[in-house]
């Protein structure tokens, strides 16, 4: 159920942040959106290094000692969350501050300095929040985690868009400046409203203990009372901690989880300052390697990052949940959890092979009308070639989480990074090829993603043993997505120039996960009744 509503939450965002690339696109164009993807993979990076670890460590442990009812380990694991993550936060907002002229001057935009001036407190609110979430996914609390993110994103889209229509006037670098002073003010909302969850959640747990006590003495038998009050008591004066010991315990389990955290935005900062030097290397001019680099990193990476929103909301939701001493029981999740993510990476995959050209038209048509290379055209191609990697990156953000949930945080550090190495080389190898240009950049991610989901899966058959059917894995997963992919061609054959592009392309989605799912359970791949059976559980222990 957590992960249910972790998904929903995160697809939720997903779309509003999908809906506000569009008219964002119109805003800045093709060019100003390359700038401004110059800016946000150093952005990434930097919270990456400052708060990733610290909410999986914190999740992770108020989950632990949550379980066994120790108020008072929470609260000095959230107090250990809150120091790290407000130092470390803070030395990096002050880092990037004193480097913006030289990476500005670097990226080819010394005007881009203004840009990263406005976007340095981010770094420390979105650090905030990311302990806040850590502390409501250790506490169960999943919806509350996930709105946190569906309010950041919709008070991004309203801000963002109205200052960079504001100070667009003023020229393409004051309308990105605009759109970053946006996230800025979104993330101050957000602690905001982070806070004022986290004071209804104390006030809930008030309540509730509250209650709890007066049926304590409406039960005949006291003597059993008394003995659960004098464990607890006994349970709290033995295991209480410091925080000296909260702030060490997060600390050496979250470094691992932040290294592994910011690789991804580590070679997202190295794109942002090398692929428009090595596109203007080989003969491009600088309006052209912007909008190349916008169309690939601000447009079809947002794409294809969508549907690992699946992945992520599994894994987050594992990772409290993952005990080495109930080996069984984590099998079953981790099997299941791989399960759902292969079959939605494989939907989505064929999806993006066969009808890139409608997806693209359908979101970004008004937007990509640049005169100077056929936009739409590339836009498309590139993300026909890394449809694939739409699986590969779901499956290794699954596989990261579940060996952090084993607590080995240190695993995926080293697999990841072994494969971030190939793929810069492979980065350079290929991008300063005149035929292949930015293309090379799909090639790279799919060696990167794919390697280190492998080395990822060796790790974890070490600890579980997973099995799966071949026929109902592989095979008739991909018959029905074939299968879809054809009836879907179909619809659009038989209602050309019936309806119009954008109606028949929605309706042509819905139907193709319509027959998608009918299909896998025809063939007896998803198990209603298993995937509806927790509802039923939940209904009888209650009534019971």
């Amino acid at each position: 159920m957590g992960a249910v509503i972790l998904v929903i939450c995160n697809l939720i965002t997903k779309i509003i942040g999908a809906i506000y690339r569009i008219p964002l696109l119109k805003i800045l164009g093709s060019e100003g959106l390359g700038l401004y993807q110059l800016i946000f993979p150093i952005f990434a990076f930097m919270l990456g290094l400052a708060s990733s670890g610290i909410n999986v460590a914190v999740s992770k442990f108020v989950s632990r000692e949550n379980s066994k009812f120790c108020k008072h380990n929470i609260k000095k694991y959230l107090q250990a969350g809150f120091f790290i993550s407000f130092a470390i936060s803070t030395f990096f907002a002050v880092l990037l501050g004193l480097l913006t002229p030289i990476i500005s001057r670097y990226q080819g935009e010394i005007n881009l300095s203004i840009c990263y001036y406005a976007i340095l407190p981010s770094i420390i609110l979105s650090s905030l929040i990311s302990t806040l979430k850590g502390y409501f996914l250790g506490k169960h609390k999943m919806l509350y985690s996930g709105s946190i993110q569906v309010v950041e994103q919709i008070i991004k889209l309203l801000f963002s868009l109205l200052l960079a229509n504001h100070f667009v006037k003023y020229g393409i670098i004051y309308a990105v400046f605009g759109t970053i002073l946006g996230i800025t003010i979104s993330e101050a909302f957000s602690l905001i409203f982070a806070f004022v969850l986290f004071l209804f959640n104390k006030k809930e747990i008030c309540v509730n203990s509250i209650l709890k006590n007066k049926n304590k003495f409406k039960l005949k038998n006291n003597e059993i009372a008394k003995n659960k009050v004098q464990i607890t008591l006994k349970n709290k004066t033995s295991r209480n901690i410091s925080l000296k010991y909260a702030i060490k315990n997060i600390f050496n389990f979250g470094f691992f989880v932040s290294l592994e955290s910011c690789i991804m935005p580590l070679l997202g900062a190295i794109d942002s300052l090398t692929i428009v030097p090595l596109l203007i290397r080989i003969g491009l001019n600088n309006t052209i390697a912007y909008t190349l680099f916008g169309l690939e990193d601000g447009i079809v990476a947002s794409l294809v990052s969508m549907p690992t929103v699946i992945a992520t909301s599994f894994g987050q939701s594992l990772i409290p949940n993952i005990k080495s001493k109930d080996i069984e029981k984590s099998q079953s999740n981790i099997a299941e959890s791989f399960k759902i993510v292969w079959l939605i990476g494989i939907a989505c995959a064929f999806v993006f092979i066969f009808f890139s050209g409608d997806i693209i038209n359908f979101l970004y048509a008004g937007g990509l009308n640049s005169k100077i290379v056929y936009e739409t055209q590339i836009a498309t191609d590139l993300l026909r070639l890394n449809a694939f990697n739409i699986i590969y990156l779901s499956l290794l953000n699954l596989s990261s989480s579940i060996l952090q949930g084993f607590e080995d945080s240190k695993t995926p550090v080293i697999n990841m990074g072994i494969c971030a190495i190939l793929r810069i080389v492979v980065l350079l190898l290929t991008v300063t090829s005149k035929s292949i240009n930015i293309y090379g950049t799909a090639i790279a991610d799919m060696l990167f993603y794919s390697l280190a989901f492998i080395l990822n899966v060796r790790a974890i058959k070490k600890r579980v043993d997973i099995k799966f059917s071949i026929s109902k894995f592989f095979v008739f997963p991909l018959v029905s997505a074939g299968i879809m992919c054809l009836t879907m061609k179909l619809f659009k054959v038989v209602l050309n120039g019936i309806l119009s592009q954008r109606i028949s392309t929605l309706i042509m989605g819905v139907l193709g996960v319509f027959i998608y799912s009918l299909v896998l359970v025809l063939t007896k791949v998803l198990d209603v009744k298993k995937v509806f059976g927790m509802f039923f559980k939940k209904k009888e222990k209650q009534s019971s």
